[in-house]
């Protein structure tokens, strides 16, 4: 039994990794700073003795590290709530957006009473975490919301069609003007 219990965890964690195994992560560590030795009164050096050399101090050094496979299982857990998120909030634009037709008279304020039930979503606008086009349209040209982090080179963003899909930096401005 615990065989089997073992093989299926084994089985499931290949299964994570797996999926995208042709990007490779990097996380960047860096050493803390050495603590300095408080500075001590000069010695007297004896007469044709030669004065030793003190080393030189210590400078950070950045090592790199990829991460294990809980980061890089809790990571894909992470990006996959992220992508559930947009998709809601793209649903409740698209409520939204339906009793509010003319994109001219959309506001952040008559938005918020359509996702204020769905309290994650609702701190993370609040906080910033997404950013909300409230005048974009029901279209596969117009971006709805996108996460406030750059990761990758892009953003991951809902469009008016509901697709959710990571927009390389410059085509996000250009979308959002």
């Amino acid at each position: 039994m615990r065989i089997v219990a073992n093989s299926i965890l084994v089985g499931l964690a290949v299964a994570f990794i797996g999926c995208n195994n042709n990007r490779e992560v990097t996380v960047l560590k860096i050493d803390p700073k050495p603590v300095e030795q408080p500075k001590q009164a000069p010695q007297q050096v004896p007469p044709g003795v030669q004065p030793q050399a003190q080393p030189p101090a210590k400078t950070p050094q950045v090592r790199e590290q990829k991460p294990g496979l809980v980061q890089t299982i809790r990571g894909r857990v992470a990006r996959t709530e992220r992508v559930n998120e947009l998709r809601n909030i793209g649903q409740f634009f698209s409520l939204y957006a339906n009793d509010v037709m003319n994109p001219n008279q959309r506001s952040a304020e008559g938005f918020k009473a359509y996702y204020k039930q769905a309290r994650a979503i609702a701190e993370a606008i609040d906080t910033q975490q997404y950013v909300v086009n409230v005048k974009a349209r029901q279209s596969g040209e117009s971006v709805v919301a996108y996460e406030d982090v750059l990761e990758d080179g892009g953003y991951m963003a809902v469009w008016g069609d509901g697709r959710v899909e990571r927009v390389a930096a410059t085509q996000l401005q250009e979308k959002l003007r």
